[in-house]
């Protein structure tokens, strides 16, 4: 039997929480059809996750304080001995390079498209919004991703003719040269207990504009982003809007999300005290 003092166990989001915090991925069919199973396997995993929870010389790490505390609401378990450490950005495959004034009207959105949770439609109807807007025209959108609502969520904003629609994944190195190119990430969501896309982009010093939801706000602030309410298109419109019509405010925000990524989540702040962790046992 292994001993429980050398036990790691590392939770990231679906592995303890209630499948019903993201109610939206399904619709009234889906639910239907898929609750017996999702309750089944909702009541083993958390009541796995509770027995590790609840032994003291078990070590739990978190990406997010919002995560833990979801996870002891949903588990019915304080986690005993647990950390928070977050997921590693890598700053040296994302390189900082302030954003000029110029880029505060060149939006990027590169996001998985397979659910709800990573809220892509907020983006694309803020986007059909600014379309009915004098300063539509003066905007470049640069749009990438994947996955099963792709074609429908893009079908109505891709034939303006700044808006570049391409189907498919990015590689890392990939991001990193759109990342460049670009001013503005369009990082919307309902759902996500760090936001990793978000702190990449961070990292290559674009400006996010995201939402104020679930773990995001514990990296990312109105000093280096903009956040705006949830499930609200016209507000992350306004948001589009007023960065490309107040360029100045582009370069310290730049600054700031470099910086901020950097002190939150660089080698130092993750792995190394992930290593630490596990060498004090």
């Amino acid at each position: 039997m292994i001993d429980k003092k050398r036990l790691y166990f590392w939770y990231h989001g679906f592995d303890t929480r209630d499948y019903r915090r993201l109610y939206f991925n399904y619709n009234t069919e889906e639910m239907a059809s898929l609750r017996l199973r999702l309750d089944d396997v909702n009541q083993k995993r958390l009541s796995q996750a509770r027995l590790s929870f609840e032994e003291p010389l078990i070590k739990k790490v978190f990406v997010s304080n919002y995560l833990r505390s979801v996870a002891e609401a949903d588990t019915g378990a304080p986690a005993l001995n647990s950390h928070v450490i977050p997921n590693i950005i890598d700053g040296d495959r994302f390189r900082f390079l302030e954003k000029s004034e110029a880029q505060s009207r060149d939006f990027l959105l590169i996001r998985s498209f397979d659910r709800r949770n990573y809220a892509n439609d907020i983006a694309i109807d803020a986007i059909r919004i600014l379309s009915n807007r004098d300063c539509f025209h003066d905007m470049r959108f640069t749009i990438r991703g994947f996955g099963l609502l792709f074609g429908q969520l893009t079908e109505s904003i891709r034939h303006f003719p700044n808006v570049d629609v391409q189907e498919g994944h990015c590689s890392p190195d990939e991001m990193a040269e759109l990342h460049e190119a670009h001013g503005v990430f369009l990082c919307p969501s309902r759902f996500d207990t760090q936001g990793v896309t978000m702190g990449e982009a961070m990292s290559s010093g674009l400006v996010c504009i995201t939402n104020r939801v679930s773990g995001i706000p514990e990296f990312i602030d109105d000093r280096c982003g903009i956040l705006v309410p949830p499930d609200n298109p016209r507000a992350y419109a306004d948001a589009i809007s007023w960065l490309s019509k107040n360029p100045s405010a582009m370069p310290m925000l730049s600054r700031n999300a470099g910086r901020r990524v950097r002190e939150q989540c660089g080698f130092q702040q993750t792995i190394a005290r992930e290593i630490e962790l596990c060498r004090a046992s």
